[in-house]
């Protein structure tokens, strides 16, 4: 008996340092090495080993095309799926708030990205809208099971996962955890110049639904505060899949004939405008002039070569793309922007421009103060830009 007692004294002795941590700060860790290497210099496909230690961040699980639950990392900069190696009990479909220390490994020939953790100090359950406080990075992975969705302009971001019962799990900040039974692509027709067109509007929501509630909303723009649909993109996808396939945006071809960069151009004044935007329309550049416009004359004439040559089809350096003629009103936002800056639609499909830099000198020529737009005077009519 005494034997006994000595053993289970020497074995909880030996037990109690192995455990102290777990038990007192509720910690779990692999027992796995923290590496933070890099190859050799010359070696090619080699890896390269990171741990980000002591991290705070928030994560929603989810199960990926192969039945494993993974942790979604949501913050900005950050794209990839984490594995939980048993560290903490999670729930696909919950959102987490996690402390935690990671290994990062990269590299090797089919482009490895293994993120997994090696200690996790604290797991707990958050709220959908306290998921997003720390932004995401957009980022698409269908063997996953998963797709990031940005939201469109003035709409809350949120992620979208193929659910295990079939149909799509989409969770928001706004509306929570929606599921819809299908995503589908919706026509509607419209005409430019007399010839027939259409828009496609990619949407996830439920079978119920009908095509003519979704477009009613969409082009009355009274899709805000909607959870019945969501409002993906506005791609159409044409082509044989296997050989040319390719995408396009509808609603970009729609407002200027192509690609909204070729329809483009920026430039900057001595005289530095106020943030805003302004649209010209097609009449008003007919018939008024640069003082009637209050436009300095040789922005009215930069503005005027690229309205004239696509009212009469021609090819220039204010017109990229040539004929066929086309009649466009002119949209110009002002402020201060980096070179990288792009035109977007918001979820009332009006045109925005992403980008911006502080006014200092020492932007110089990155960055510019004046952004046109050319843009049909049809897709106008339809979704005023005003």
């Amino acid at each position: 008996m005494v034997k006994k007692i000595i053993a289970i004294i020497l074995i909880t002795a030996m037990c109690l340092p192995l455990f102290a941590c777990n038990s007192k700060n509720k910690y779990r860790t692999s027992g796995k090495p923290y590496i933070n290497e890099s190859p050799p210099t010359g070696l090619k496909d080699g890896f390269n080993y990171w741990t980000e230690e002591n991290q705070t961040d928030n994560f929603i699980a989810y199960k990926n095309s192969k039945g494993e639950v993974m942790l979604y990392i949501m913050r900005e900069g950050k794209i990839s799926p984490y594995s939980p190696d048993g560290l903490c009990d999670v729930k696909p479909g919950k959102a987490y708030t996690i402390t935690y220390d990671a290994q990062m490994k990269t590299g090797g020939v089919g482009g490895v990205h293994d993120y997994y953790f090696l200690t996790v100090y604290d797991c707990k359950e958050c709220s959908y809208e306290k998921l997003f406080e720390n932004g995401y990075s957009w980022t698409t992975d269908l063997e996953s099971g998963f797709t990031m969705a940005g939201g469109l302009e003035g709409e809350a971001p949120y992620v979208v996962f193929k659910s295990s019962f079939g149909g799509y799990d989409v969770y928001s900040a706004k509306n929570g955890k929606v599921h819809y039974s299908s995503k589908r692509e919706i026509i509607y027709p419209v005409e430019i110049n007399g010839v027939k067109s259409e828009l496609q509007f990619n949407v996830f929501c439920n079978w119920t639904l009908s095509d003519r509630y979704i477009i009613n909303k969409l082009i009355n723009r009274e899709y805000e505060d909607d959870p019945k649909f969501v409002l993906i993109d506005c791609y159409h996808s044409y082509g044989n899949p296997e050989t040319t396939y390719a995408d396009y945006d509808t609603l970009e071809e729609f407002a200027s004939g192509s690609k909204f960069y070729k329809n483009s151009f920026r430039f900057s004044s001595d005289k530095i405008p106020e943030e805003g935007k302004r649209l010209i329309t097609y009449e008003e550049m007919e018939t008024k002039t640069a003082e009637e416009l209050g436009l300095e004359p040789w922005i009215y004439d930069g503005l005027y070569k690229g309205w004239a040559d696509r009212a009469n089809g021609r090819l220039s350096d204010y017109n990229e793309d040539g004929g066929p003629a086309k009649k466009c009103d002119i949209l110009i936002f002002t402020g201060n922007f980096p070179r990288d800056t792009h035109i977007y639609y918001d979820k009332d499909l009006r045109l925005y421009v992403v980008g911006s830099c502080p006014m200092n000198e020492d932007a110089g020529e990155n960055s510019f103060n004046y952004f046109v737009v050319f843009i049909r005077t049809e897709f106008n009519e339809l979704f005023p830009q005003g």
